[in-house]
């Protein structure tokens, strides 16, 4: 064991934050992630799961919006370094 449970693990406040926020839309320009639209959507699966699906097999750089490392915005194509 680290001992970081009081530093990590969950999203209460005080707590190591580290995240990237995505988008599988067709805009985005990444053609490994095009064509999910929420009428092609199998019942076997939820949509949230098809899109993580999906990103976390084809998804790259293009896909990725902003990331946070300690809780802080570091980049991604939103970035804007304030």
């Amino acid at each position: 064991m680290c001992n970081l449970e009081n530093q990590t693990g969950d999203f209460k406040e005080g707590k190591s934050f580290d995240a990237l926020i995505v988008s599988v839309r067709d805009e985005v320009g990444n053609p490994g992630v095009w064509g999910i639209q929420s009428d092609n959507f199998s019942d076997q699966k939820k949509p949230l799961e098809l899109w993580l699906e999906r990103f976390l097999f084809c998804g790259d750089d293009r896909n990725i919006r902003r990331v946070y490392v300690q809780g802080r915005l570091v980049g991604g194509k939103f970035f804007h370094d304030t």
